[in-house]
């Protein structure tokens, strides 16, 4: 053999186990999904357009594992961070998450989940079993945010695109709890710093983050499907509502979701007025799940340990009076299940303002009665005002009390050193934690406690639908909290901008449906 056929065959056999080295290593990081993809996959570029959204609540952190702030929920959960169930606006579980179906054992205890194919992080690797897994055993091992969720999953398993989890008692809620945090699917190969950035399978990504002021989304270039929204999305916080409606006016923002509606908004009906006169501009209030109420410390030291006593001071609250001092957009709420929830009913009808019951209720009661209003200090003065202005009707005095709010957790929560408590319940699916004797309240009878364990035995939708109903009316009735009322966000956008949010504008928004004709 000559020097130049042994030269091409050595060169031949060495760029021979270059390729194979690369087919071998390009596999292996395909299977590890630590190769990152082009960018260029399913076409996600979105309409090449930018919206600039005013938002209610600023963000200090985008770590979803400890920040609980609902306006992170808003910006992050689904469009940033992909959960393994999706949510529709009836507060449903649905498929447009990264499981694409699932089917459950006639006993409720497996749940075995497929996976769409072809998703993918924002760093490029592919989002597979091994990232649900992860994920979820992640969320239960370090008790992360909502992570008591899935108290009831035992196991999860899984390899390529299927996933199976089993329960050590059926849960119809499991799915539903699968759309929250508790449900996010991490990049288990990433390392990044979750309260500056993020590294989600959604359909946006974050690209610029200033803490306590705004956010800036764009179209997460490796998702696995095309999406028709906005390309990038800037979220501004507006806790001044009548500067978000400036704004607005101003054209310096094309959308509000949703305006700003705490009891702490300055001058909110001034601004909501400002807002239905805008030209060219669309406005809707929208339904939540975001409760207000007062509770009552039922300890059995407490005169609240008295099931009259308490139903007269819920006859002594004036709702709709309440709302209207506040200016907040809202409807009143006498009973604890919010309107998207199962078991929700409108006992607006049976339990209100009525002075001639409560007079009656304490018609036995001769003694004293001298009651503390504590609430957290943030949400300023009107609410506790208003309510213990109407809460003397029938004599006796209310005083309010601000407490610190880094203070609220341990004096008032925990250590229960109170007598009325003004509360925010701005979740979901939180009546069998209301109905429990260690909620703030501390109430136990023997009714709801039969009603509560009747609800956590509940095996299917109907049987917890059923038993929601139930509970919720032993809780009405009872009454250990005087539910205040329900807020309705309110949301608006220029003409040419569709698909707002018709509900949980303030926590669960699905920002790829927003498009501009």
């Amino acid at each position: 053999m000559s020097q130049k056929s042994s030269l091409r065959s050595g060169l031949i056999f060495f760029a021979t186990l270059i390729v194979l080295a690369l087919i071998v290593t390009g596999g292996w990081a395909i299977v590890n999904h630590k190769v990152e993809l082009p960018a260029v996959l399913g076409g996600a570029e979105g309409n090449g357009q930018t919206l600039t959204v005013a938002t209610a609540q600023p963000i200090s952190s985008l770590d979803m594992t400890s920040n609980t702030s609902s306006a992170l929920d808003q910006a992050l959960l689904h469009n940033v961070y992909d959960t393994l169930v999706g949510r529709d606006e009836k507060n449903q579980p649905v498929p447009t998450g990264l499981a694409k179906n699932w089917s459950i054992s006639p006993d409720g205890l497996t749940y075995t989940f497929k996976l769409y194919s072809g998703m993918n992080f924002s760093n490029g690797h592919t989002a597979n079993a091994d990232d649900v897994v992860a994920s979820l055993k992640q969320t239960l091992e370090k008790q992360t945010a909502d992570s008591t969720r899935l108290q009831r999953v035992t196991s999860v398993n899984g390899n390529n695109l299927t996933v199976k989890i089993t329960l050590s008692q059926a849960d119809p809620n499991l799915l539903w709890a699968l759309s929250t945090r508790a449900g996010i699917i991490y990049d288990s190969q990433a390392t990044y710093d979750a309260a500056k950035t993020a590294v989600g399978s959604g359909q946006y990504q974050v690209e610029a983050f200033e803490a306590g002021k705004s956010l800036t989304l764009t179209v997460n270039p490796h998702y696995g499907k095309k999406i028709k929204g906005f390309s990038t999305i800037k979220l501004v916080a507006y806790p001044d509502a009548n500067a978000a409606v400036d704004a607005l006016e101003a054209k310096k923002v094309d959308a509000i979701l949703p305006l700003a509606n705490s009891p702490a908004t300055a001058n909110v009906a001034t601004a909501r007025q400002k807002l239905s006169e805008l030209k060219d501009v669309t406005v809707a209030t929208t339904a939540s799940t975001h409760r207000w109420a007062i509770a009552l410390n039922t300890s059995a030291d407490s005169l609240f340990s008295d099931t009259h006593i308490r139903q007269a001071y819920r006859a002594m609250l004036n709702q709709s009076e309440l709302i209207s001092a506040l200016g907040v957009s809202a409807v009143a709420l006498s009973a604890p299940v919010p309107s998207l929830d199962p078991g929700y009913q409108d006992l607006t009808g049976t339990y209100h303002v009525d002075i001639a019951q409560a007079r009656q209720y304490l018609s036995f009661y001769g003694y004293a009665r001298n009651f503390t209003l504590s609430y957290p200090q943030s949400i300023g003065d009107a609410f506790a005002q208003t309510v213990a202005s109407q809460l003397v009707a029938v004599g006796g005095t209310v005083t309010p009390q601000a407490v610190p709010d880094n203070q609220w957790q341990s004096q008032i929560v925990e250590g229960k050193q109170f007598d009325m408590a003004i509360i925010d319940l701005s979740s979901s699916h939180d009546l069998l934690n209301i109905a429990s004797p260690d909620y703030i309240t501390q109430y136990t009878s023997p009714d709801t406690n039969t009603a509560l364990d009747n609800a956590r035995k509940a095996a299917n939708d109907n049987e917890y639908k059923a038993a929601m109903t139930a509970l919720g009316n032993q809780i009405a009735d009872a009454s250990p909290i005087i539910w205040a009322y329900e807020e309705q966000p309110i949301v608006a956008e220029r003409a040419g901008i569709t698909g707002m949010p018709k509900a949980l504008a303030d926590s669960y928004v699905q920002l790829e449906n927003i498009v501009k004709e």
